[in-house]
């Protein structure tokens, strides 16, 4: 008779950051892709009087969804920096373009959101 013989292989703590990292950070992009070619495009098909509210309820129902990823992926970003992953240019590099988003966010899309006008075109210029 055979024997079965099962090999267990430990994953490292380190791999789980870097696959949570990298599936948080493709989630984001999903929801980004989805928020800018599906929902934006339909605050054109909300009217003026009703445009207020919706927009309000638009931008705190994306907030419980997107805050949470947001910073998961920074908290994770940060964990690859502590633990000194190599090559150190990649994760530096991750952390410049995160830090870009969230410059991008907080200082473009955020201010636009608030400038909304009841047309649902954001001032200067449209999304």
């Amino acid at each position: 008779m055979r024997r079965l013989t099962v090999v267990v292989r430990t994953v490292s703590p380190l791999w789980l950051v870097l696959a949570a990292h990298a599936g948080v950070t493709w989630a984001m992009t999903g929801l980004i892709w989805f928020v800018q070619v599906v929902h934006y495009p339909l605050f054109a098909a909300v009217g003026p009087s009703a445009f207020p509210a919706y927009h309000a309820a638009h931008t705190r129902l994306t907030t419980l969804v997107v805050a949470p990823l947001m910073l998961a992926e920074a908290a994770l970003a940060l964990g690859l920096v502590v633990a000194r992953v190599e090559p150190a240019w990649a994760v530096w590099t991750g952390v410049t373009l995160l830090g870009a988003v969230w410059l991008a966010t907080f200082g473009l899309s955020v201010p636009r959101h608030a400038r909304l006008d009841p047309r649902g075109h954001c001032w200067p210029r449209g999304f």
